[in-house]
């Protein structure tokens, strides 16, 4: 049986709009990102979930509400859905990483996805945890079509897993917030169906 599951980027924050690397800092939508949210409702609000999950940290949280609300469903929040721990990098712009670290942020633009910051985890190990995360969820409701709602981050390495695209390329791969992303789970393999579909986004700035 094939698990079919939406996947979306929470809706912008203001760190989103400023260029801060937010990580697991527990930032707030911005007023675009609760419209963004409310736009997804109103195109999801005919399909049927199974269950509707999100990453525990607000951003997410609050991408996740108005759907749920609209379809009366709980939210099942979940740790292993967050973004990357980028450690020391976390609230600063490229500008200030650069001033403050510039060892590190030299390393970690060389995308060795082996490599963790101070405090941090390295790309491979979010990875491997994230996408062993989606599985467990997509394994549980085989035959059925659940809503996710996370972060660039492991939209992203969800994709590369799924395309065969090396951990090692430039990045680049973490979605347009609230687009919908579709990918199939069966025989322990995912299939990409759909990919940035943010015709719902047209009206938003």
């Amino acid at each position: 049986m094939t698990t079919e599951l939406i996947i979306v980027r929470h809706g912008k924050t203001a760190w989103n709009l400023e260029g801060r690397l937010q990580g697991q800092q527990d930032t707030d939508l911005h007023p675009i990102g609760v419209k963004q949210a409310e736009a997804l409702a109103e195109r999801l609000q005919h399909e049927p979930f199974a269950a509707i999950y999100s990453s525990d940290l607000k951003r997410a949280a609050q991408t996740a509400e108005p759907i749920a609300k609209l379809k009366q469903q709980p939210i099942i929040l979940h740790s292993g859905l967050r973004e990357r721990n980028f450690g020391v990098f976390e609230g600063k712009t490229r500008t200030e990483l650069e001033t403050q670290f510039p060892e590190e942020w030299d390393k970690f633009h060389r995308y060795d996805p082996d490599y963790a910051m101070p405090n941090g985890v390295s790309l491979r190990e979010f990875y491997k945890h994230g996408i062993e995360c989606l599985e467990k969820i997509a394994k549980k409701h085989l035959g059925e079509r659940v809503l996710v709602v996370t972060h660039g981050g492991l939209l992203g390495g969800l994709l590369r897993h799924t395309l065969g695209i090396p951990y090692s390329t430039p990045s680049g791969y973490q979605g347009v917030n609230t687009a919908i992303n579709i990918f199939a789970f069966a025989n322990n393999a995912w299939t990409l169906k759909t990919w940035g579909d943010a015709s719902h986004l047209r009206e938003i700035e």
